[in-house]
């Protein structure tokens, strides 16, 4: 289901409507004048200035659209001067004479929510509390209190937050602590890199610089950072050959790469050095699969995935902002939400956790019944990239045992 809508008729010119729009944008109701008396709470996911023309009068109109921890999307018309930047958080102030969109200040708070998720550190949780996880890039959606149960909050994992008269949080605006935000998928493929690759490395050995360089361990450098194919990378996880400290180096950052070239700085002059940044710089198209749909991102950087299970955070323009490899692991056992790996780790699933069957190089989308830890291999892919509440299985992968 789709966000509900609010169309505020902005300007603070006549009577406030805001049209709650519900499953297949037809009417759920109306909201006028007293009843639209309210202060909302959100982050902005788009703004936009376009041209009117009424009454032969030209003029400029900015709408900002900011998705409020109720989870409707209110559509506010504001003064065309001002900027709203995507991913900064405001307040929807709606009255009988108008409405207005202002900047707030972060404000944060910590704790423990506990296991039955009605309280945040020593403050109470209202019956009716309304959390928004949110990102800098204006993604942004409403989080069941028990998504939270047992998470350790910091000061920087909390936007904002407000109470009720009774001193309950009954507003709690979060900082990507949940992890599903991001889109989730398998990676197939990876265009503009091999040929890169191949030139990056003839340059440094055709090229010695000054004489001083050692090429050969350059060359070492370079191998250790960019891994040949992805059927030999998922083998090697299958296998146990990658463990899981060899998998976080080769997929710590980019700056992997931009390390080598500044260690070389005083030693590389002229093309090789150059040719590492353009590596880097040049971009790629990377090929998955996102919920058995194949999909195919171009980007302006390289980013360092190699194989297997990918994170894909992206703006609401659909922009990619980053993209992380998940962690593989092994698993032993599958249960009804929670999979046991052969280290005897127990890791929740995503309720959305997507399950391939890989062979012969070919992804094919599948259900977790048609897959069994007897008769597969079963690797799982979580994300553990920071998110406070993330650490679940988003991917698993399946190979046929014969």
């Amino acid at each position: 289901m789709l966000p509900q809508v609010s169309s505020l008729n902005g300007g603070g010119v006549g009577q406030v409507v805001t049209l709650l729009l519900g499953m297949n944008n037809v009417a759920a109701g109306i909201i006028t004048g007293e009843e639209a008396d309210e202060v909302f709470y959100g982050v902005v996911q788009s703004s936009a200035r376009n041209l009117i023309d009424e009454d032969n009068s030209a003029d400029v109109l900015q709408t900002v659209k900011v998705l409020c921890t109720d989870g409707l999307a209110r559509e506010v018309n504001v003064d065309k001067s001002l900027n709203f930047p995507t991913g900064w958080l405001v307040e929807v102030r709606v009255s009988p004479e108008g409405e207005s969109v202002e900047k707030i200040n972060q404000r944060s708070v910590s704790g423990t929510v506990n296991e039955n998720a009605t309280a945040l550190g020593d403050r109470a949780l209202a019956d009716d509390v309304q959390i928004l996880d949110t990102s800098t890039g204006g993604v942004a959606g409403t989080v069941r209190p028990s998504r939270l149960s047992g998470v350790n909050l910091k000061a920087s994992d909390v936007r904002y937050y407000t109470t009720n008269p009774q001193g309950q949080i009954d507003k709690l605006i979060l900082n990507d602590v949940t992890g599903d935000l991001w889109h989730y998928g398998v990676l197939d493929d990876v265009k503009n890199v091999a040929t890169n690759y191949s030139t990056l490395l003839s340059a440094i050995k055709a090229q010695p610089g000054d004489g001083t360089i050692d090429t050969d361990a350059v060359v070492s450098q370079v191998k250790s950072i960019l891994v040949p194919t992805t059927t030999e990378i998922l083998w090697g996880v299958i296998s146990g050959d990658i463990l899981s400290t060899a998998w976080e180096r080769l997929t710590s950052n980019t700056g992997a790469l931009l390390g080598l070239g500044f260690q070389q700085i005083a030693k590389i002059t002229g093309t090789p050095f150059s040719q590492i940044f353009d590596f880097i710089g040049s971009g790629a198209t990377y090929i998955g699969y996102v919920s058995g749909q194949q999909v195919s991102l171009s980007t302006s950087i390289k980013y360092p995935v190699l194989a297997g299970g990918i994170a894909v955070c992206q703006e609401t323009t659909g922009a990619v902002r980053n993209m992380v490899q998940l962690m593989p692991m092994k698993i032993d056992k599958v249960g009804a939400a929670s999979v046991l790996s052969s280290k005897g780790e127990r890791f929740e699933m995503d309720d959305d956790t997507q399950v391939y069957l890989w062979y012969k190089g070919q992804y094919y989308y599948t259900k977790l019944t048609s897959v069994n830890s007897d008769d597969y291999y079963l690797t799982g892919w979580y994300d553990n990239f920071g998110c406070a509440a993330g650490k679940k299985v988003r991917i698993i992968v399946a190979v046929k045992k014969d």
